[in-house]
């Protein structure tokens, strides 16, 4: 088994799972993001996860091959990382503009859409 799939086998069921979370506890989810960009720490920390995800799946898939949407995926999560934990103030205030916690829907719709597209690669394709 390549790498690419076994990452993509452990980041489409995550997404599935996230996104059908988000869609059945819809105002729990809201308030938990709210919580979360109320709390600097917790902001930073998740900078610090996404960068070190990010820097895993670099280290393990770089290369531009037949599943490029996890190195796409990787270089994603180290930048949003990156921003979070070099820049986290400014990071912060842009997260805060997009009022994010109002379209956690639509997000919740992306999340299901990232499970189905890398559980396929990870388990059909």
């Amino acid at each position: 088994m390549s790498v690419s799939l076994f990452i993509a086998q452990i980041i489409g069921p995550f997404y599935l799972l996230a996104g059908v979370g988000m869609l059945l506890n819809l105002e729990f989810s809201k308030r938990m993001y709210g919580e979360f960009l109320k709390n600097e720490g917790l902001f930073y920390l998740g900078g610090v996860l996404a960068l070190l995800i990010g820097l895993i799946i670099l280290r393990l898939q770089s290369a531009w091959t037949m599943h490029w949407i996890v190195c796409v995926f990787g270089w994603i999560s180290f930048l949003k990382g990156l921003a979070m934990t070099v820049f986290p103030t400014w990071s912060l205030g842009v997260v805060r503009k997009w009022k994010v916690e109002k379209h956690l829907k639509e997000w919740s719709y992306v999340a299901l859409a990232l499970g189905v597209i890398f559980s396929y690669f990870g388990y059909v394709a």
